[in-house]
């Protein structure tokens, strides 16, 4: 019979990399758990039919928000560049604001609040504290949010290696290990792109600046204005992916080096390991880890199936341990309750001492 551990019993083990699934944003708020933005697009009819006519018209990548709004944003781009006007450069231009403004809505009716996911906050950063790389395939704001909190409060060091270029935005620097030269840093990075990433007309790619709360918010402001288009790989077979990829200097360098920082163990929370995601599977056993962990929802017998399937004959040790246990990921290792429990009673013990002394 398989052995489900407890993260407790192998977390010193797996110290390298993470890699986040949609499962971990499904831990978080339910909306994450819809297939498709295209098709969560559809259903809430945020899509007229002229748009949906431009996403079947790009094929095999018709329900990529990125991609098709990136060839229509070129368009648009090459038409005022010629001077051209008329009915078809007005359909383009219509096609492109259509699309644009269901993006938005979508994604703004599915994520989750700032102050709702505050909650998880805490233990999500201690989670993340335990690991040198952390990688993740997800494009909310939750991470992103928890990290920065982890800053703030000083429970660990965490950087995307972004850094402010001469003109004041925020790039990504290629020299990733000066980052960790003061020990203890977790870097982290997002191979299929984040909402907090964004391109500017000139194709350069950089990210989005706001306070904790107010991001979300600045990310549909700069969208909506123009300013930027969104960076993330949503849909499609791995293969689409891979051309998504291919499309972003931030994806490409993420996917050609960040693979290289995980090392020797890596733990896999909330990741389905699904055949649209093989250039992934690739890139993990491409850097050769000897020891992989996997989180197991429930008695999820599929996801103990395809682990083995994929990594049982070519990565040395294969455990498997429960999403739910405390300290993984979103839930509570207790520390905190126990740490608030002793305030409480330190407190007391000073006012019943004062009152003492009065």
């Amino acid at each position: 019979m398989l052995e489900i551990k407890k993260w407790s019993e192998i977390k010193d083990r797996f110290r390298d990399g993470l890699i986040l699934g949609n499962g971990a944003s499904i831990a978080i708020h339910d909306g994450f758990g819809y297939e498709s933005l295209y098709r969560e697009a559809q259903q809430r009819k945020f899509l007229d039919e002229t748009a949906i006519s431009v996403f079947k018209a790009f094929g095999k990548d018709q329900y990529d928000f990125e991609l098709v709004l990136r060839r229509l944003w070129y368009a648009r781009q090459v038409n005022e560049a010629l001077g051209l006007s008329g009915n078809a450069v007005e359909k383009v231009d219509y096609a492109y604001q259509a699309i644009r403004k269901a993006l938005i809505e979508t994604v703004r009716d599915t994520h989750v609040g700032y102050e709702d996911a505050s909650q998880y906050f805490d233990p999500i950063a201690k989670f993340v504290q335990g690991f040198r790389t952390v990688l993740s395939l997800n494009y909310d704001l939750v991470l992103y949010w928890a990290l920065m909190y982890g800053n703030n409060v000083k429970l660990g060091k965490y950087r995307d290696c972004f850094r402010y270029d001469t003109s004041g935005r925020l790039v990504l620097d290629s020299d990733w290990e000066k980052y960790r030269e003061d020990g203890g840093t977790t870097l982290c990075f997002y191979p299929h792109g984040n909402l907090v990433l964004g391109r500017t007309v000139a194709d350069d790619e950089l990210k989005v600046k706001a306070g904790g709360s107010n991001l979300l918010e600045t990310v549909f402001e700069k969208w909506q204005a123009g300013d930027v288009l969104p960076v993330f790989v949503c849909e499609g077979t791995s293969e689409q992916k891979q051309r998504s990829i291919n499309g972003s200097s931030y994806l490409r360098q993420v996917q050609s080096k960040a693979f290289d920082e995980i090392r020797e163990s890596i733990v896999i929370y909330g990741w389905r390991m699904g055949p649209q995601e093989q250039h992934i599977i690739e890139q993990i056993l491409a850097a050769k880890p000897k020891a992989l962990a996997i989180s197991v929802r429930g008695d999820n017998q599929e996801t103990v199936r395809r682990a083995n399937e994929l990594f049982s004959e070519k990565i040395e040790s294969l455990v498997f341990f429960d999403a739910n246990s405390p300290g993984a990921w979103a839930k509570s290792d207790g520390s905190t309750e126990r740490q608030q429990a002793e305030w409480k009673t330190d407190l007391k013990g000073l006012l019943a001492k004062l009152r003492g002394q009065r």
